[in-house]
């Protein structure tokens, strides 16, 4: 992890990548094909301007017309890049495989964009779900306590999987429909934050350190207040020996951090958690992102504020977020934060490239693999290998792909385990963050302070090749991910 200097918060007219899209190390304008993009224009911009190789190849997956098209647009004389790719891109069988399994599976339910989109029963419960939704938000207007329960578990399944799902273009073949229920969903966390922490950093870059937002988002070195690390490269501060009650506490947060009070330190930083720059395209886009974040306020805070009195009007402006973080966590963290899913430092480095595909299987953990009611209530987080492998493919056939990825790593020799039940990725989780932050000789050799550090200074990181420290940027907290 190197020094980061700040990124302008919005994409200037002289930016030579401003309307240049590059995959393989090749350069393509995409603007005559805004317009005419199946996936929407919001899909192209969130990869404009940047290399987008690892988006292109995912969310293109069962098809290959987009990979003939892109000829066209390819930019005359424009240099390509002789930097080497992270991953290993020429050669690619294991990707092509599930390739293969996936649309033959899908070509059973009768092919085309549509075969892999939201089928008439996950509809139908997304139907249901809103419905309760309403009535839980309308009953917690009026002051019903027993809605401080419903409205962030209706929430969850409902608003919440529609907006995960939306952003991946997974719901429907139009666009525009994708983008709405996006925006439904929206209060867990704003989707211009989302696309770049969770599309762009987290499913690029998973499990990575220094690249992946998510495992920067419980640190806190620079916030007066409890925190934990996920990472083993990650400097360890003494205020991690109380990571037993920061981890509970900031589980409550996981909601109301990214989605509220992180907003302005991305804004100041330019960077989701110095890892994925932000670049606004336009200034008027940055306003209706603070626009829509205040808006938030003014409702889930503000108004029970003014409409309720001492305890009930604190209890209706916070307990909702609280819990709906709770779900949040306690669905999403189990995932990825437990000893088997961090690769190894030769990989972590570059030092030894292996396929993306292939990262996917090696930094998620699926559990309760075949249980519809599991998926449901994870709102498909159960299965993470298989959401990060088809991101475009909606949640409702992730478990008749699991058996094809299972299948397929076991041919490959990738291990793919997942654990049979939610309280054992939930174990897991909590035997990780113990051997991280635990005051234990190892962790105490990469101390970097006490309790907080000064803003803007540097944190020790451990090398990836050697128990030595290296200078490297502290991490600000960042949303959570995984959706």
């Amino acid at each position: 992890m190197t020094d980061t200097p700040r990124k302008p918060l919005f994409v200037g007219k002289d930016d030579p990548d401003r309307d240049v899209w590059i995959i393989h190390g090749k350069r393509y304008d995409l603007r005559p094909y805004l317009d005419r993009h199946p996936g929407g224009i919001p899909a192209l911009e969130m990869a404009r301007g940047r290399d987008c190789t690892e988006l292109f190849e995912s969310y293109h997956s069962q098809s290959d017309m987009p990979g003939r098209m892109l000829k066209q647009f390819l930019i005359p004389d424009a240099p390509v890049s002789e930097e080497p790719s992270f991953y290993e891109w020429e050669h690619t069988p294991f990707l092509d495989a599930l390739k293969e399994r996936s649309r033959a599976y899908f070509e059973g339910l009768g092919g085309g964009m549509r075969a892999h989109k939201a089928p008439p029963q996950a509809i139908a419960l997304h139907a249901l779900w809103l419905l309760l939704t309403a009535l839980s938000f309308a009953a917690w207007a009026l002051g019903h306590w027993w809605a401080l329960v419903t409205l962030p578990l209706f929430y969850w399944v409902g608003p919440s999987n529609l907006m995960h799902s939306g952003s991946h273009f997974a719901l429907s073949v139009h666009p525009r429909w994708n983008r709405f229920w996006s925006y439904v969903g929206s209060a867990m966390i704003s989707i211009f934050t989302w696309e770049r922490q969770h599309n762009i950093g987290h499913h690029v870059s998973t499990n990575l350190e220094g690249k992946d937002p998510d495992l920067n988002h419980f640190q806190h070195p620079y916030a007066p207040m409890p925190g934990f690390r996920t990472h083993i490269r990650q400097p360890w501060l003494r205020k991690y020996r109380w990571w037993s009650i920061a981890a509970p506490a900031q589980s409550w947060m996981t909601t109301f951090g990214p989605s509220i009070l992180n907003e302005p330190e991305y804004a100041i930083d330019g960077y989701m958690a110095r890892t994925v720059p932000l670049r606004f395209p336009s200034r008027w886009r940055f306003v209706r992102h603070v626009l829509g974040r205040l808006v938030l306020v003014g409702i889930c805070v503000v108004y029970p504020i003014l409409a309720f009195d001492g305890f009930q009007a604190a209890a209706f402006a916070f307990l909702p977020l609280g819990f709906h973080g709770l779900l949040y966590f306690c669905f999403s963290q189990v995932s990825h934060i437990n000893a088997e899913c961090f690769v190894d430092a030769d990989i972590e480095s570059g030092e030894r490239r292996i396929e993306w595909a292939e990262l996917q299987v090696r930094t998620c953990k699926d559990y309760e693999q075949h249980s519809r009611f599991w998926s449901i209530f994870s709102i498909g987080l159960n299965l993470q290998v298989v959401h990060h492998l088809f991101p475009q493919v909606d949640p409702w056939h992730y478990i008749a792909l699991s058996d094809i990825v299972a299948k397929t790593c076991a041919e490959f020799g990738i291990p793919y385990k997942p654990n049979k039940r939610w309280t054992d990725s939930m174990r897991e989780l909590w035997e990780h963050l113990r051997s991280l932050n635990e005051p234990t000789p190892a962790n105490v050799a990469h101390e970097a302070g006490s309790f907080m550090l000064p803003r803007g200074g540097h944190l020790k990181t451990t090398n990836l090749t050697s128990e030595a420290k290296v200078d490297a940027p502290a991490q600000s907290p960042a949303a959570p991910t995984e959706l």
